[in-house]
């Protein structure tokens, strides 16, 4: 795997390095324009070859890159509409320790004006 990534990356270098250096030396133009052009090929394979010999030959983006294309082109929300407005989905906010932040309605209120009395004393 590693050795595939490392050979194509080694190649596209290589062919670049060899497409700019033959602009220093005396060629004919013909030549030089042979080379700009093999380099923009190279430069444009390079941008898609490496990262699909990356991505199969790695364990780790496949999954990663399908639930990124799930998140991005395939997410749906699901939203029920009633008499009284659009009920979202509920949200979860846990502290730094993983208990949950939000409190019903009431204990809320509670607290805060238990807050606020100590405030003021």
């Amino acid at each position: 795997m590693f050795k595939q990534i490392i050979l194509s990356i080694s190649f596209f270098n290589s062919l670049c390095i060899v497409c700019l250096a033959s602009d220093n030396f005396i060629i004919p133009l013909s030549y030089q324009n042979f080379a700009v052009i093999l380099l923009d090929f190279s430069i444009l394979l390079y941008g898609f070859i490496v990262p699909i010999v990356s991505y199969r030959n790695s364990d780790k983006w496949p999954p990663v890159l399908h639930k990124l294309l799930r998140k991005l082109f395939c997410q749906t929300r699901r939203y029920s509409i009633s008499p009284e407005g659009i009920s979202l989905p509920p949200i979860r906010i846990n502290n730094t320790f993983g208990r949950n932040m939000m409190l019903s309605q009431d204990a809320q209120t509670t607290e805060y004006f238990k807050y606020l009395q100590k405030m003021w004393k």
